[in-house]
């Protein structure tokens, strides 16, 4: 009897892949069906409805047959990325959902309880298979809407940052886009060899450090402060000017990427810059997360904008949360000083974006409150606009060469961790913490983790490392530093509670006029007509969305192959907005088996509710402000097309409204994000109410401070970043004050 293995269509891509050959050629069958080859017929069709919709700049016949005739798996960059995202990125639980799920539809009985019918997906036709996603989206088993939720977003993602037949048939120049951008980007290149012999920040190499003969590589140093990002950069700038008679060094996870090997393309950005290389995403799979993991953490990744905590929210953290310090001056100070450092300024309203000024028009028209965005860019808005525009996401391209070395948009890099720098710190990147590490009397001695040399080596890989320290300052981010500290033994109740995300859902508009939506600043103008809904303080604020190819055109939406790519070939028409939920419920960062940690977070009921009302209002300022088309983010979700007739088109309109209003924003209807994460240690004036003190310090241990994003009691409502930056601020002139004060003779370091 013949025992050979049978012939799939789609091989494995590699040896490491986690799939066997079955379960990879049924996955790959599904990710096309969301992105397919398109027949004779059907590409007749997308040519024609193109060149109605598409009356600038039309792309040419040939480049449109290409985009007709690819499918997701003809990008060999999708599948390569594929496999590497299931390989490091996604945890061995899920994995094995996955496997279940592709294994259970290769059975007879599967298909016909996933399918309805015997036959298994990979024997169908496309068409077949289409109909059987399309009843997934909305069928009553949950499963089934989260495997549409899931596999629609990796096949659209991967392949639209990914294709370069997309891009050409779609107007999208990649980088440099503008002659301005072309002539800082060939000066940089010319440049490389300077940079590359005088690097602006120098890494301890530990492969030339002796090991002990346990293998062990030991260091040492006075203040270790974890994380390099709005919180660590700032303590690391300011203890090193403050503290100058004491070591200090920084530890980053992630790498650090000069101006000239800086990522240029959304694909590359997204797997160097950010946590989960861009495909974070909560444990139920409701919400994808974008945060920072690179030297200069968040900050080097945020679009600019540059908020100070409201009024209004520091007066509820001090009433409610029993922290005093956050309507006093001093900490205004703190606030006013990273914003001066940061150069923070807003922007005219003649610099706005076709996003933006969509939003001024339609706001001004509906008689509902708006503002410009501060931002902390240097230089001229125009010359940022015109370098930078959306790429700003993958690494600032505005510092240029000819500028003062603190040019372009400044993160700590820029700032902070410069003074660091010019003050004798020491840098380790590619160092993960595992644990922290203590005395039997509760005192920090240092920590212990895993050094990698490259970005190309696995996390959780690499050489054994503990560092000995006096004080250590964990700033890893929401993300990171509760997993550590629960490694590390921690066990108060608020570590890893309290986790505020700032939910977001998408309003895509298609405009007649050409809108070139990766120029300009990404966010310079937001509504904030509906950010006290309950009167509590918890609403949504409206703003201008990143229109990369990739994260840009996620939540169009998808009825079938050929109609997601018409309306994929709309890209230099499209405008897009963020709709951002100050958040009042929360979710949990917890350890898996491994030690890793773990987001628990789906956006409630009334976080929901909230987005729905800014939704609305958003589709209702784009409307006002004149576009052709509106695309709600709900799956099955009816689109607005404006009618030539007023009364026509208002009824239309109302009637979308309406069927919007009975779906619902559920957690498996709708694609949510987050780029803001907070709280998850959160201060408090006792240990039953908070992780740590107003100073940062944790309550359970001595020398161990938090300064980042956790500390928050609650969701900032704006961009989280300056709050996070003048809390580091705050944190490190108390930690100056009991560093000063431990010197004088006056008092150990006491638990407080």
């Amino acid at each position: 009897m013949s025992t050979e293995a049978p012939t799939y269509r789609f091989a494995r891509p590699s040896d490491k892949c986690v799939f066997d050959a079955a379960q990879w050629n049924m996955l790959i069958h599904i990710l096309e069906t969301y992105v397919p080859k398109l027949t004779p017929e059907e590409t007749e069709e997308l040519k024609k409805d193109y060149y109605e919709h598409v009356k600038v700049n039309p792309a040419d016949e040939k480049a449109l047959e290409a985009y007709a005739q690819e499918s997701v798996v003809d990008v060999p960059e999708v599948l390569e990325d594929l496999d590497w995202i299931f390989q490091r990125n996604v945890p061995e639980d899920k994995v094995a959902e996955i496997k279940t799920v592709l294994n259970i539809l290769d059975t007879r009985l599967g298909a016909l309880a996933f399918t309805g019918s015997t036959i298994p997906m990979y024997e169908k036709t496309r068409h077949e298979r289409e109909q059987i996603i399309q009843g997934w989206s909305v069928a009553r088993m949950a499963t089934l809407r989260k495997l549409f939720k899931a596999f629609q977003g990796m096949a659209r993602l991967l392949w639209s940052r990914a294709s370069p037949v997309y891009h050409r048939a779609a107007g999208f120049p990649g980088y440099p886009f503008t002659k301005e951008s072309e002539e800082e980007y060939k000066k940089i290149k010319e440049s490389a060899a300077a940079l590359d012999a005088n690097p602006e920040f120098k890494f301890e190499d530990l492969s030339q450090v002796a090991a002990a003969e346990n293998g062990v590589i030991r260091l040492s140093t006075s203040i270790l402060v974890i994380g390099s990002g709005c919180g660590g950069g700032v303590v690391a700038g300011h203890l090193s000017k403050a503290l100058p008679h004491h070591q200090l060094m920084v530890v980053e996870k992630g790498f650090w990427y000069p101006i000239h090997k800086a990522p240029i393309t959304e694909r590359d950005g997204s797997k160097m810059m950010f946590e989960g290389n861009g495909t974070m995403q909560t444990n139920d799979g409701s919400l994808s997360v974008l945060a920072g993991s690179t030297w200069g953490g968040g900050s080097a990744i945020n679009w600019g904008v540059s908020w100070q905590l409201p009024a209004r929210t520091r007066k509820e953290w001090s009433e409610k949360f029993g922290l005093p310090f956050a309507t006093s001056s001093d900490f205004q100070d703190c606030l006013d000083y990273v914003s001066q450092v940061g150069q923070v300024k807003s922007w005219d309203d003649l610099d706005h974006n076709p996003s933006n000024a969509a939003i001024v028009k339609g706001s001004h028209r509906l008689g509902e409150a708006y503002v410009s965005v501060p931002q902390n860019i240097a230089g001229s808005p125009d010359a940022h606009s015109k370098i930078c525009g959306a790429f700003c996401s993958v690494s600032c391209k505005g510092a240029g060469l000819d500028t003062p070395s603190r040019g372009g948009k400044l993160g700590v890099a820029k700032t902070y961790l410069a003074d660091a720098r010019d003050n004798g710190a020491k840098f380790i990147q590619g160092f993960e913490v595992d644990k922290i590490l203590f005395d039997n009397k509760g005192n920090v001695t240092g920590v212990e983790g895993l050094w990698r040399a490259s970005p190309d080596e696995p996390a959780g890989t690499g050489k054994k490392v503990i560092i000995s320290a006096k004080k250590v300052i964990c700033s890893g981010g929401t993300m990171n530093t509760p997993a550590v500290l629960l490694r590390s033994g921690l066990r108060n109740w608020w570590i890893g509670r309290n986790v505020h995300m700032h939910p977001v859902v998408f309003c895509q508009s298609q405009w007649k006029e050409e809108t070139r939506p990766w120029e300009g600043s990404i966010i310079s103008v937001a509504n904030t007509e509906h950010t006290n809904l309950d009167n509590d303080g918890h609403g949504a604020v409206i703003e201008g969305m990143l229109m990369l190819p990739g994260f840009g055109a996620l939540t169009l939406p998808w009825n079938s192959g050929l109609e997601y790519k018409k309306v994929m070939l709309r890209y230099k028409h499209l405008t897009s907005h963020v709709i951002i939920a100050r958040d009042r419920d929360s979710g949990r960062i917890m350890l898996d088996r491994s030690g890793k940690g773990r987001l628990d977070y789906t956006p409630s009921e009334f976080d929901r509710a909230n987005l729905m009302e800014a939704l609305i209002s958003a589709m209702k300022i784009n409307r006002a402000a004149g576009a052709e088309t509106i695309f709600p983010p709900i799956y099955n979700a009816p689109i607005y097309t404006r009618r030539a007739d007023k009364e026509e088109d208002q009824k239309h309109f109302d009637d979308t409204i309406a069927k919007i209003r009975r779906m619902g924003l559920t957690p498996d209807n709708t694609a949510y994000g987050s780029a803001h994460q907070m709280g998850s240690c959160r201060m408090g004036p006792t240990p039953r109410m908070g992780a740590c003190n107003d100073k940062g310090k944790i309550w359970e241990k001595n020398g161990l401070y938090v300064a980042d994003a956790s500390l928050m009691p609650a969701s900032s409502g704006v961009n989280p970043m300056i709050t996070t930056q003048g809390l580091a601020e705050w944190v490190s002139r108390g930690i100056v004050a009991d560093v000063l004060r431990e010197e004088a003779g006056d008092g150990k370091s006491a638990k407080l």
